[in-house]
């Protein structure tokens, strides 16, 4: 049998191992379970309830105030008829700034606040190839920053001569592209009378009577105001050969 000092020994023992038990349970039931994943419906709900900062629009140009943007080789002159949308054309040189009457060393040239001369000032823009647009920042999207399609008629680019004995000198490309490739000597002109001589050497047509020019009749009748075409006309960009094509 055990003596008393060893009966003792195994009731130390053992009240130690109990002691240790007790503490194991003990912080066991104070810690916190590891996070158990959320049921799907659960994290569904999250995401549907879920707050998203408001959508941010792209920034464009501000559209202009006044006619004339930039002064340089080329520059971009604007025109705001009463029948709404604007035009512009953006490859206009010395010489169209005198056919338009617009100094060529004043960066200011505000638009008219009289609807019928400004009108007047949108007729005779037009007689140098300028475009009709729905708006500024349409133009701005497929122009200037490239990331709209354009239509065939959008791409399609006139050089006009108008002589002093008259009818019109004209040159018709599908685009700048093409345009290029005939040279680009007749930009050296400082007057309208050398404009048309340059054209000539280009092999520009001749129309002493502009109304036998479709082209030129379509530009003096109202303002080019048009409906947007079929979406099948617009496209990106394309080969070049596919606008010999066209």
């Amino acid at each position: 049998m055990f003596s008393k000092i060893q009966r003792k020994a195994f009731l130390f023992i053992t009240l130690i191992f109990a002691l240790i038990g007790l503490i194991s349970v003990f912080k066991s039931s104070t810690t916190p379970l590891a996070a158990s994943p959320s049921p799907i419906s659960t994290r569904q709900e999250d995401e549907d309830n879920t707050v998203f900062a408001p959508d941010v629009d792209i920034p464009f140009n501000e559209p202009p105030t006044s006619r004339v943007w930039g002064l340089g080789i080329w520059n971009k002159i604007f025109c705001y008829p009463s029948v709404g949308g604007f035009i512009v054309n953006k490859h206009i040189t010395s010489v169209e700034l005198d056919f338009l009457n617009i100094s060529r060393f004043e960066r200011t040239t505000p638009r008219s606040a009289d609807p019928d001369e400004e009108d007047v000032f949108c007729r005779q823009l037009r007689r140098t190839g300028a475009r009709w647009w729905d708006n500024y920042y349409a133009w701005d999207l497929a122009v200037v920053q490239k990331l709209a399609p354009m239509s065939a008629r959008e791409r399609e680019v006139l050089v006009l001569g108008w002589p002093e004995k008259g009818g019109v000198w004209v040159i018709r490309e599908h685009d700048w592209g093409n345009l290029g490739s005939r040279g680009w000597f007749w930009t050296n002109a400082h007057t309208m009378e050398e404009r048309c001589k340059a054209l000539e050497m280009l092999a520009a047509v001749y129309y002493a009577n502009i109304k036998d020019c479709e082209l030129v009749k379509a530009l003096l009748k109202g303002f080019g105001e048009h409906e947007r075409e079929s979406e099948q006309n617009y496209y990106h960009d394309r080969p070049a050969d596919y606008f010999c094509e066209l």
